[in-house]
This record gives structure tokens, C-alpha cells and sequence, in this order.
């Protein structure tokens, strides 16, 4: 028999499954088009070397895995995806992009992540940025409150690839904890 579906890790993946439907449909009600991922990938990334799409195909991955939803985040432009999860408190968060510019980047979202609890101390972002730079190398910036990046390519080398989506589940689950009462 399978168990039922009503445990309170469940809760949130249903909460961003029931939002990014929402997104899609009022797109489609507007005329609007919601590009795929995969035609985003194809379209912004064919041009680039083998560990490029390798990396962008990681990141996907690791969004997914994490109880995330990989969506093309900037609509007038279609230039990132976004990983969108949903966080404490039935916030959602857009933690990571994937930039298709000429050197195709990973940015980790720390503007407006204060605005979570359990990311709202400037140590908790500290941390996570510091454990990200030991992961993926230099990021593009040190500020706390930007969006540093790295080059999406360093995602195709496996050793980093395993512990950038450890690092990520421990993100949202970072994301999605609620202060003590």
C-alpha cells in the first residue's frame, strides 16, 4: 500500500508544482509562450564546447533532484533559467540562474534570500557562499547580497558536480526552515 502523500516534506513540491502550473496557464492565457527548458538549452548553448552543455545539463539535473522547478526566468529576453523552489512559510525563491551569455555562468541568488528565515542572518549567506566557492572555485563577487557566479562548465567535472548538488539540497533545505517559536 503507498503511504499517503500528506508528510510535510511532500507539502512544498506540491505548493511549486500547483504555482509553476499556475505560471504556464496565465502565460498561455496571455498569449504569452513559455519557452521549454530544452529548446532554452538548445537554443542558447549549441554554439558552446561539450563541457558547457554537459554543465547546463547538471544544473538542470541537480534543480530537479532537489525538489526544484527549472523554468526560462526572464520572459522579454529568454536569457536564464531559474531555479524556482518554494521556501518557508509558502515563500518562493529563485535561488540559482543559468546565464547563456558569452561565457555561459551559475549564479547563486543571495539578493532578497535575506528575506527567508532560515537565509536572513549575513553568517547563514556566508557560509553557503563560502561553501560554493570551495566547490566551484572563484565566484564573479564577494557581495552577500549580489549574485555571484561561476562558469557553468566547472559543472561537467563530477567530483564538483556531486558536491554542488549536495550543497544545493542543503540550500533549500536551508530555504524552507522556519525560525523557532
Amino acid at each position: 500500500m503507498e503511504r499517503a502523500r500528506d508528510d510535510a516534506a511532500f507539502r512544498p513540491i506540491v505548493r511549486l508544482s500547483l504555482w509553476v502550473d499556475t505560471l504556464a496557464r496565465e502565460q498561455l492565457t496571455k498569449g504569452a509562450w513559455m519557452m521549454s527548458t530544452e529548446k532554452w538549452l538548445g537554443r542558447n548553448l549549441e554554439p558552446h564546447d561539450a563541457a558547457t552543455i554537459a554543465g547546463a545539463r547538471f544544473f538542470v539535473d541537480a534543480v530537479v533532484r532537489t525538489g526544484g522547478a527549472v523554468l526560462v526566468s526572464t520572459r522579454q529576453t529568454e536569457s536564464s533559467l531559474g531555479a524556482f523552489y518554494s521556501a518557508a512559510h509558502g515563500q518562493r525563491a529563485t535561488l540559482l540562474h543559468l546565464w547563456a551569455f558569452r561565457c555561459p555562468s551559475v549564479s547563486f541568488s543571495l539578493a532578497g534570500l535575506d528575506k527567508l528565515p532560515g537565509l536572513a542572518a549575513e553568517p547563514v549567506r556566508a557560509d553557503l557562499y563560502d561553501r560554493l566557492a570551495a566547490i566551484v572555485g572563484p565566484l564573479s563577487t564577494k557581495n552577500l547580497n549580489g549574485y555571484p557566479a561561476f562558469p557553468v562548465a566547472r559543472l561537467a567535472e563530477r567530483p564538483d558536480a556531486a558536491a554542488f548538488r549536495d550543497w544545493l539540497g542543503f540550500v533549500v533545505e536551508r530555504a524552507r526552515r522556519t525560525p523557532p517559536r
